[in-house]
């Protein structure tokens, strides 16, 4: 089967008049690249569009959970509680502030943190709570704050569910700090790399400006303190905010064709779905399902020529991280389960509901072939 359209390519038909005029704009008049009138606009839209005082737009997702854990003051002696089933990029911006990274395990539904088991691990050396939005879907956000009270941080880890809602909020807006990716992959995905972090907090929203741009205040100033580059440069802060524009009513669409999905895979032999709970809009990042004869499953899709994934690897377990003694890794037993099981397929704006049928019917015929 030919690879679907990406999101990407779907989405850049909408606001390809519109970002061909602003680029030609920004580049014959001489306007800056990098820091400039296009990254502030960005920048205020999506405080307006998550609830938040402060937007600060950086190079990507992962230096937006590292900047949100420093400018939060965590690091060596700290412990941050996350789940497992994550990007390697989310334990990697743990692990470059030096702080220790504390597995803690997911729910069997949901496939999203638990939060009585957050509850459980929260101890003297906890600092802060990484709440992943997995696979598009909002975490028991409210829950999770309540369970981490006044002493301890929550970030909201956004990088799949640009969009999604929890009672009625879209995500970003619960946490002390909200981090979202823009890699073309992504629900409102830039043009190249990108990321930003939105928040309520004068301090937090100041030492992240300052860092992304060297520990300065401005261009060319004293350096406070030693920083980086990770800047949001103007085409794809201009793509972000374009997308913007249109990125609730790309989630109904979502979220209509995910639910033809599951229709689709109603009667597929062992396949179990994520469950959606009430009050809560997934932005469907991907379209993930659970099988317990994965491996079998899989290759019999792919032998009817159907590309589909696995979703996640679990991080700790690579070679740059396999030798590190990273607490919590024996008591996530749901989270093991859910890298065996899970299964993972196209996804995005624009498929179609042949592609969809492709799909569905691909997996119900490996699901009756695998003699589950």
């Amino acid at each position: 089967m030919d690879r679907p359209r990406t999101n990407t390519a779907y989405e850049y038909e909408v606001i390809r008049d519109d970002l061909f005029k602003a680029i030609d704009d920004i580049v014959r008049n001489g306007r800056k690249l990098v820091l400039g009138h296009e990254l502030e606009r960005t920048e205020e839209a999506l405080a307006g569009y998550t609830g938040r005082k402060h937007a600060v737009g950086v190079g990507n997702g992962t230096d937006a959970i590292y900047v949100a854990l420093r400018a939060l003051g965590v690091g060596p002696g700290d412990e941050v509680l996350m789940p497992a089933n994550v990007c390697v990029a989310v334990l990697e911006a743990v692990v470059r502030n030096q702080a220790t990274p504390h597995f803690v395990d997911v729910k069997p539904d949901t496939w999203t943190l638990d939060p009585a088991k957050v509850s459980l691990a929260i101890g003297p050396r906890t600092r802060a709570i990484l709440a992943v939005h997995a696979y598009g879907l909002p975490a028991d956000i409210e829950e999770i704050m309540a369970v981490a009270g006044d002493g301890v941080r929550v970030i909201e880890c956004c990088g799949q569910a640009f969009g999604a809602r929890y009672m009625g909020h879209p995500v970003g807006h619960f946490g002390t700090v909200g981090c979202f990716s823009f890699n073309p992959s992504k629900v409102n995905g830039a043009i190249g790399d990108g990321g930003a972090l939105v928040t309520d907090s004068e301090d937090v929203a100041r030492n992240a400006h300052r860092m992304r741009d060297h520990g300065r205040d401005v261009e060319g100033g004293p350096a406070h303190f030693t920083g980086f580059s990770s800047r949001l440069d103007e085409i794809n802060s201009l793509a972000v905010r374009l997308k913007l524009e249109h990125i609730d009513d790309w989630i109904q669409i979502r979220h209509r064709k995910a639910q033809m999905y599951r229709q689709m895979l109603a009667e597929a032999k062992g396949v179990i779905l994520q469950t959606v709970p009430p009050g809560r809009v997934s932005s469907y990042q991907m379209f993930t399902v659970r099988h317990q004869l994965r491996d079998r499953v899989r290759h019999l899709i792919t032998e009817q020529g159907v590309r589909c994934g696995t979703s996640y690897r679990l991080p700790f377990r690579m070679p740059a991280y396999a030798t590190s003694a990273f607490p919590g890794t024996d008591s996530i037993p749901e989270t093991f389960s859910l890298e065996a099981t899970t299964l993972s397929f196209s996804f995005f704006t624009g498929i179609t509901e042949e592609q969809m049928g492709v799909f569905a019917d691909a997996l119900k015929r490996a699901c009756t072939q695998s003699g589950a």
